[in-house]
């Protein structure tokens, strides 16, 4: 592994002394959320649906075309920040309402909520590019030395920095709208997924006939009955390989209009804009974490043959990754251990961040984790304006969604200093992208370290930490996605027509470079090059969204080892991150020490599964 001047942090230390010695109870099915906290009833947000549709179609900001002083661009953004306000809350509680799934009209109040949100970005654009009509030092100059212009610093400077990628008025516009499209195929994959005629028929573990879409085979491949998931693997896999070239035609059309949006606004590279765009990381950032990356490979594969070992056998399948070690069959979780690991976890972070968490464990108002419906599944909203975040889950007593709760409530406890700051609202925030979703991570990691802490046992410890090594190579996962997505971009720009097939045996190229097939380090067998269909996001989320989930768990890795070291600049990050004049995820992140043009950033995420790998050693010597 790369050399960093970096103190590698013992996977516990630190752990003992922050467990609590009483643990309270809490009722799962008193977190209901409010929604009438927004609007007491739907014929109310119908009403200033109405209101804030007609404001927005007055449009009377392109009336404000020069600004003699900077007063009248205060007197502006006020007036805007204003509208955004009322948007934001048209917009969150039709996709709340949607969420909870409890009125039949929620698909239609969800589209209206959106195109709210796309007709109010049409007006930001043209607002943007008469503010950049002042030039950039005149803006410079007035944000300095006007307290009023203070409180709007965040989209301003981001105005300024993407101010040399920027068409004209009229095109910026029409990308705005465009974009959404990326996004809509989510719905053509679905269709797919929903037509029985193109999946095989099989049976769950009960014997009961179910249709072997995506959905079921995620089941199907954690079941520990090896028979029955090989079969199963083998009649999923068939079926994906005859709609490659349907699943290709869609892939592609994504990444070419990611490139086309990219050149239009003067990047030569599609995933380096939206790096930049939506998290302010300069050219060439996600380059550094594939180069981070493919030089510590050597460690998910140490993790490959570890897991192995444990499970007991010679050489470990891409299928056992999911696959539950024996010792952890008749491990318990519960609703009451997930809320307490929060509050436990949550004391490495300092006191205000654990006073925050005390917080968001008592709003139960906030919270939606009982009589959650089938259609709802895990979703985080961030404050907006004056309206707390809002988290919703189908809560089940094991590992993974036990993991999700606490990472929920960590991105809910992050969030409160945010609520009623101006700037902060459901339209896209940049410094979500990752470090809104580092925090998210943050809590996951140390739902890991809490339990693993409370664990005697030492053959069910033992299974907890392969586990947590599983979760860990999230960021391998995502990484490799990264990678195929730039190579298909790459071959996209070369003019080459890609199938299915094609597409495919890239990304077969790519696992088994990950994963030491080769090697023999373990087997990628020739059916999981049809696996990149499974991964849904990476094909149709705009923006490339599933590449900055890497970046946002490496920066979880960093928080939490620097947090142990009392690093100062976590800690002010950890206290407030409102107050610097940027809010873009690269600049929040570097505030607090994580550089994400460094391979250092991401050096703590591999020293973290050393620790791990270290650990269990350990175990198995014993």
């Amino acid at each position: 592994m790369e050399k960093f001047k970096i103190i590698a942090i013992c996977f516990f230390c630190g752990l003992t002394q922050l467990m609590a010695q009483t643990q309270k109870s809490y009722n799962q099915s008193e977190y209901i959320w409010d929604l009438s906290e927004i609007y007491s009833t739907d014929e109310l947000w119908e009403d200033d649906f109405k209101l804030v549709k007609n404001l927005i179609n007055a449009n009377n900001f392109q009336s404000r075309t020069e600004f003699n002083n900077s007063e009248e661009l205060a007197e502006l953004l006020d007036e805007i920040s204003r509208v955004r306000t009322k948007v934001s809350r048209v917009a969150y509680y039709a996709i709340l309402r949607w969420e909870e799934g409890k009125v039949a009209k929620g698909e239609e109040l969800l589209a209206k909520g959106e195109q709210l949100l796309i007709n109010f970005e049409t007006i930001l654009a043209n607002a943007e590019q008469n503010i950049l009509n002042i030039g950039k030092q005149n803006l410079q100059s007035w944000l300095h030395t006007n307290k009023k212009l203070f409180k709007h610093r965040h989209w301003l400077n981001l105005i300024i920095d993407q101010s040399n990628h920027r068409t004209n008025p009229e095109t910026e516009v029409a990308l705005r709208k465009v974009r959404n499209w990326i996004s809509s195929s989510i719905g053509t994959y679905w269709e797919l997924q929903s037509l029985k005629a193109l999946w095989p028929q099989y049976k769950d573990e009960e014997g009961k006939a179910i249709t072997l879409n995506r959905s079921a085979y995620r089941k199907i491949r954690r079941s520990n009955d090896i028979g029955y998931k090989k079969e199963g693997t083998r009649l999923y896999y068939n079926a994906l390989k005859d709609m490659s070239n349907m699943m290709a035609e869609l892939y592609t059309n994504k990444i070419r209009a990611e490139s086309e949006l990219a050149d239009l606004r003067g990047f030569d590279d599609g995933i380096d804009a939206n790096w930049f765009r939506y998290a302010g990381v300069p050219k060439g950032g996600y380059k550094i974490m594939l180069e981070s990356a493919r030089n510590n490979k050597r460690i998910v594969q140490e993790y490959a043959k570890l897991r192995a070992k444990v499970l007991g056998k010679d050489k470990l399948e891409y299928i056992d990754f999911y696959t539950t070690p024996k010792s952890l069959k008749d491990f318990e979780y519960s609703f009451d251990q997930s809320m307490n690991i929060a509050d436990e976890g949550s004391k490495l972070l300092g006191v205000e961040f654990q006073e925050n968490m005390k917080i968001a464990l008592t709003k139960k108002n906030w919270m939606h984790l009982a009589d959650v419906p089938k259609t709802a599944n895990y979703h985080l909203r961030p404050p907006s304006g004056d309206i707390h975040p809002y988290f919703i889950l189908k809560y089940k007593p094991n590992i993974i969604r036990s993991r999700t709760l606490v990472g929920g409530l960590f991105d809910l406890a992050s969030s409160i200093p945010g609520i009623g700051t101006d700037g902060t609202d459901v339209l896209e925030n940049p410094a979500s992208s990752i470090y809104g979703n580092g925090m998210i991570y943050v809590g996951d990691l140390l739902h890991d370290e809490v339990l693993a802490e409370r664990i005697q046992d030492k053959g069910v410890k033992m299974g907890y930490l392969i586990e947590s090594l599983e979760f860990l190579r999230t960021f391998f996962r995502h990484v490799i996605h990264t990678e195929l997505d730039a190579r298909v971009q790459k071959l996209i720009s070369n003019n080459q027509i890609l199938d299915g097939e094609a597409i495919s045996n890239e990304y077969l190229k790519i696992l088994r470079n990950y994963y030491g097939h080769d090697q023999g380090v373990m087997e990628i067998p020739e059916y999981m090059k049809y696996d990149w269909m499974t991964e849904t996001y990476v094909m149709f989320l705009p923006k490339y969204e599933h590449q900055f989930w890497s970046p946002a768990i490496a920066s979880a890795a960093a928080i939490i080892s620097k947090s142990k070291t009392g690093d100062r600049k976590v800690k002010k990050l950890l206290k407030q991150d409102y107050v610097d004049g940027r809010y873009d995820a690269y600049s929040v992140l570097k505030s607090g020490g994580i550089g994400l043009m460094t391979k250092e950033a991401y050096a703590y995420i591999f020293y973290r599964m050393l620790d791990i790998i270290s650990e269990v050693n350990i175990l198995l010597k014993n």
